[in-house]
């Protein structure tokens, strides 16, 4: 009997993956990084996040501080201290410092630019003092984009966030509305900790948070339980007909107690029983598109935004300013490629039968 032409079944595979691995090298190497369409919103963005460091350092300086070089090794003043009087929860350093990357701007341009349409409704960006420089980035992101910003601000920051009584996110923003900076500020404010009603772990937070509202001179909503303090910011959604929510940190009015079971990025379905979510699950709720900035380190790996880098990077460089493309062509090609193999082989088997047939005879 004569033997199979290929031999054993097994060697039969091995051009077909020798063509899988080269078809897959090429494709590689045939693919090209297109700036996205948002290109110069997100130069722009990150452009104007990096010059919002200097002023807040420069600020920081007038209070009689010094950026720590080891905590805050940029000297971009908005890392703050591991624990103060309100402080609300532990914070890891690394993230924070991440997150003052200032391709985050320039990553929510992209979101915004995608999920928010100008005229349809305000974006809103609830915020904790947990991540000031996200913050910062979402507002900055969406004045590239939109007018209409409404800001939810808590002063209760986690860790090395905005947790200098002297320096909360709502005296930096103050200091980057002076500078020019930003145009936005917090429409409605609240203490933030425990059930965004000021349950800080010591009760000299309580006051300091209060201290920083009155100071700012926002509006403030501080109702005597969790639930009247949530439903009384659903009420307000429901009067102001938003279009997309940006989530930053675990402030529990925003997020519910299920908040650790979101995603980071953007959640277009709720994870979770709506109820259960807070402002956060209002939007999922109503079929409404959610950022959700924790988790940062993830995030950023998932996006090509360096983490924890020293120094930051220049605007335009990293992946989120740009889009993969890959010609049809050549997957075309590989895939006839691929099917006329595995035909080839099926016709080969064919006739390997009917010869072991014909012998048997």
């Amino acid at each position: 009997m004569r033997k199979p032409v290929l031999g054993h079944p097994w060697r039969r595979l091995l051009p077909l993956a020798a063509l899988l691995l080269a078809g897959a090298i090429g494709l590689g190497l045939l693919q090209r990084a297109n700036r996205s369409p948002v290109f110069e919103e997100q130069v722009r963005a990150a452009q104007r996040m990096a010059k919002a460091y200097g002023v807040l350092s420069s600020h920081l300086r007038t209070l009689g501080f010094e950026p720590d070089r080891e905590s805050d090794p940029n000297e971009t003043g908005i890392i703050g201290v591991q624990f103060s009087e309100i402080t609300t929860t532990v914070g890891y350093l690394p993230a924070k410092r991440t997150s003052a990357n200032p391709d985050f701007a320039a990553y929510l341009v992209r979101l915004v630019s995608k999920h928010a349409t100008p005229g349809n409704g305000p974006v809103v960006i609830a915020l904790s003092g947990s991540f000031p420089a996200l913050g910062l980035a979402a507002i900055i992101a969406c004045e590239e984009l939109t007018d209409e910003i409404v800001v939810l601000s808590s002063v209760g920051a986690s860790s090395f966030g905005a947790n200098r009584p002297e320096l909360t996110w709502l005296d930096m923003e103050q200091v980057f509305a002076e500078a020019s900076v930003i145009v936005t500020r917090t429409y409605l404010g609240s203490l933030g900790a425990g059930g965004d009603i000021g349950q800080f772990p010591f009760e000299e937070g309580r006051d300091l948070a209060l201290a920083a509202l009155e100071r700012a001179g926002v509006h403030a909503l501080i109702k005597d339980s969790a639930q009247d303090q949530l439903a009384a910011k659903v009420a307000l959604l429901e009067r102001l007909g938003p279009q997309m929510l940006i989530n930053i940190g675990g402030n529990e009015a925003h997020v519910g107690r299920s908040g650790h079971l979101l995603p980071p990025g953007l959640v277009t379905s709720s994870p979770a029983d709506p109820d259960e979510l807070g402002v956060t699950g209002w939007f999922l709720a109503h079929q409404l598109p959610v950022v959700h900035l924790l988790r940062i380190e993830e995030l950023a790996l998932r996006h090509g935004i360096a983490i924890d880098p020293v120094p930051l990077p220049p605007a335009g460089r990293s992946a989120v300013y740009y889009e993969h493309v890959l010609p049809l062509w050549p997957l075309v090609l590989l895939l006839a490629l691929v099917a006329a193999y595995v035909v080839g082989l099926g016709l080969l088997r064919r006739r390997e039968i009917g010869t072991a047939q014909r012998n048997q005879r």
